[in-house]
């Protein structure tokens, strides 16, 4: 029960336009108890912008499912030194959330604490499943290889940027 929970919530924050969803998984050695309903994502900051990134829709659909969902935001200057103490340390949250978490050797090199995606698309992300079967490129993408899914993929629209962007908004 707890997993398919947790699913609905990285289901729900990918439909939401998330930009990638790590899952991780294990069990934690730690001496904290958790209720069953409980689940803590990370997410990797390029600043620290206080909490409202999670306010709306990934709060209100955890609500919704009845799940106790807390965040633990990490600065994308400590991420480097963060990630190998909980590599090593093994208190990991149940999930990751945003574009940089852990390369590909790092996850089939700690197999362990990562668990495979493609059973709970296949049970309850079907539009993912969808997309993964006939769009190739994005299943290659998100396949590592070892041949498991470990992250959840996401197709971003090409914005483009130009050098005098914010001038186009002037009025002369």
């Amino acid at each position: 029960m707890r997993n398919r929970k947790m699913n609905y919530v990285i289901s729900a924050v990918l439909a939401a336009g998330s930009l990638l969803a790590m899952s991780c998984g294990g069990k934690k050695d730690n001496a904290k108890s958790k209720a069953a309903n409980a689940f803590e994502v990370a997410t990797v900051r390029w600043a620290d912008w206080g909490e409202a990134y999670h306010t709306g829709f990934p709060d209100a659909a955890a609500k919704e499912a009845g799940i106790d969902l807390q965040w633990r935001t990490i600065l994308n200057s400590d991420w480097a030194d963060k990630k190998a103490v909980l590599l090593a340390g093994g208190d990991l949250p149940d999930a990751f959330l945003g574009e940089i978490c852990f390369t590909e050797a790092e996850v089939l090199s700690n197999k362990g604490i990562f668990i495979p995606l493609e059973s709970y698309i296949d049970q309850y992300m079907p539009n993912l499943k969808k997309i993964l079967e006939s769009d190739g490129t994005m299943k290659a993408l998100a396949t590592s290889s070892d041949g498991h899914i470990y992250g959840l993929p996401a197709k971003k629209a090409l914005r483009l940027t130009v050098w005098n962007q914010m001038s186009q908004f002037q009025k002369y």
